[in-house]
């Protein structure tokens, strides 16, 4: 395998390429080599990729078969890979096929886990803090009082949003559910720090939250710290918590 890598005067370099080559005589038939399988997630997506090096340079194909289809993969020198969405959810394998052209094949496979979303009616979404009231028109129109799946997508590197499947109905940007190392847009001392955004009424319901005084116009606090939270029962509030019990008003720090 020879590796390509371009360097201008100021020793800017770009990025490696390698390709295959063969030096003295062909080798006997031999099947593809898949090495370096890997995959990552987001949302309903995945992506496999990894180095496939064919000795007799006569790849024909490359095909991933995920749970609802088979993709060709792209292949760039040795590297490859192959994308596919609308996929279930949990843990599944994606099986790589390389085929050469006289018919040897090689496997490999690769286990990932897909986070299939939140189905629940559209309260429910606005009580968890997937959605707020700000799309809530669109929403209530596709879906009423039935129940309706949201999946969860990176919008940063901390911050995600929940949307439908032709995302018609989204919710505001918060921290990622399944961001162990940075959740809630902190610098990493918080790590499991949380936020939401709602009206005082919905923190309430979700446990956030507690009310005093008139029952028509009752003051709010934030649970654990008695933080107050302004605007009685449609104040619109912030809560963030590091371990779902103690909540505090603001954003994560």
């Amino acid at each position: 395998m020879v590796t390509i890598v371009a360097t201008d005067n100021e020793g800017a370099k770009s990025e490696a390429y390698a390709q295959t080559v063969r030096v003295g005589p062909e080798p006997p038939p031999m099947a593809p080599e898949l090495s370096d399988i890997s995959a990552e997630t987001s949302g309903q997506c995945a992506s496999v990729m990894g180095t496939v090096i064919d000795e007799n340079q006569n790849l024909d194909s490359l095909v991933v078969a995920f749970a609802n289809d088979s993709v060709t993969a792209s292949v760039t020198g040795t590297a490859f890979r192959a994308e596919q969405c609308n996929l279930p959810g949990g843990e599944q394998t994606a099986l790589v096929t390389a085929t050469d052209l006289t018919g040897l094949k090689a496997t490999a496979s690769v286990t990932f886990t897909v986070d299939a979303g939140v189905t629940a009616t559209l309260d429910d979404h606005i009580v968890a803090g997937r959605l707020d009231y700000t799309n809530y028109a669109n929403c209530y129109l596709e879906y009423s009082t039935a129940p309706f799946r949201l999946d969860e997508y990176p919008i940063s590197s901390d911050r995600c949003q929940w949307r439908d499947g032709d995302g018609s109905c989204s919710g505001p940007a918060v921290a990622c559910s399944n961001n162990d190392s940075n959740s809630g847009g902190n610098d990493g001392s918080n790590s499991s720090c949380s936020d939401y955004s709602t009206y005082n009424y919905y923190h309430k319901a979700a446990g956030r939250a507690y009310s005093t005084g008139n029952p028509l116009t009752p003051d709010y606090f934030a649970k654990g710290s008695g933080d107050a939270m302004p605007g009685s029962t449609w104040g619109w509030t912030t809560l963030h918590s590091s371990d779902g019990s103690i909540w505090r008003t603001g954003n994560c720090p």
